[in-house]
């Protein structure tokens, strides 16, 4: 994916290139459970070196298996949604649809090209945030969305 640059009232927002990356991995990973592909620690283990084409992933940080970097990119997507179902939305439909026209994913979160692309932006921002400090706390999570919206 490239960085797309929205002007929104005169303050440039662009979609950060490895949280968009983390999150395409993110995205990618809970597919493939869906559709039985487990790269988790819960298989044998020569499933798990074929899965990790020779290479053991080795989780500590969730129970359901998953590597720490899909987890804690998970936790973060659920914090934003709990704050603001909007971007949750769009998050979703952007990295678990995989199926999806861009005007399909549009369509399903209910607002134009410019908004989709703005949430996006804005919700990248959060992840960013969530990621750099795990010791915020749910209303820290508020604060950060309101303040983007604030921006946006």
């Amino acid at each position: 994916m490239t960085n797309v640059k929205i002007e929104v009232q005169g303050m440039s927002e662009r979609m950060i290139p490895s949280i968009d990356n983390r999150l395409t991995t993110w995205g990618e990973y809970l597919n493939d459970e869906r559709v039985g592909v487990s790269m988790g620690g819960t298989g044998n283990m020569i499933s798990a070196l074929m899965a990790g084409k020779g290479i053991i992933v080795r989780s500590t940080g969730s129970e359901s298996g998953m590597p720490d970097a899909i987890y804690d990119t998970d936790k973060a997507v659920r914090r934003i949604e709990e704050a603001d179902p909007a971007l949750g939305q769009v998050i979703r439909e952007h990295y678990e649809n995989l199926t999806s026209t861009k005007e399909q994913k549009m369509i399903a979160c209910g607002c134009s090209e410019r908004t989709y692309y703005r949430r996006l932006a804005q919700s990248h921002h959060a992840v960013m945030m969530l990621l750099g400090s795990e010791r915020r706390t749910q209303s820290g999570v508020r604060v950060a969305v309101r303040q983007l919206k604030k921006a946006g």
